[in-house]
């Protein structure tokens, strides 16, 4: 994927050290919101990473590894937290999404864009989930507060081809 905007360019220090330790222990996840968005092209500023991880027992088992070699934390159990509905664990201005608003990870997953970040490929969620996600998220009452970024990343998403 090529794009005009430096995607990842505005990670700070702690949200790469949470994505090395996913890329290190294997997780399964995408990225998505303000850092997809980016990827897509849009050049707008994010302050949080939003990535979504499988569901699977492996995959949960790795999580759990992964957000415990992190510095500050232990003995937790972030795959507890990702196994209910539409739950998130928030770690380093990063949040982990286990599920997106009902959306089916595996297809999302088996569409998913790459992006270089570093020197290492990225899933990201591709243009068509990102649209749907986006018109989801202009739904939703818990996101009064982000409404008006939801409703121009959608109307620059609908613009593209």
């Amino acid at each position: 994927m090529s794009t005009s905007v430096d995607a990842f360019s505005s990670l700070n220090s702690n949200q790469c050290i949470l994505l090395n330790a996913f890329v290190q222990y294997g997780v399964d996840f995408l990225v998505v919101g303000g850092y997809a968005m980016r990827c897509h092209g849009r050049d707008r500023q994010t302050h949080d990473l939003d990535l979504v991880v499988s569901q699977s027992a492996a995959n949960l088992t790795a999580v759990d590894f992964a957000i415990n070699s992190l510095p500050g934390t232990s003995s937790v159990l972030p795959s507890e937290v990702l196994k209910r509905t539409d739950s998130k664990l928030t770690r380093f201005d990063v949040e982990v999404f286990g599920s997106m608003r009902g959306l089916d990870y595996e297809s999302m997953r088996a569409t998913a864009v790459w992006a270089s970040w570093g020197g290492i490929n990225l899933p990201v969620l591709n243009r068509d989930w990102l649209k749907q996600s986006k018109r989801l998220a202009v739904e939703s009452p818990e996101r009064l507060e982000k409404r008006e970024v939801d409703f121009g990343d959608l109307a620059f998403l609908e613009k593209q081809r």
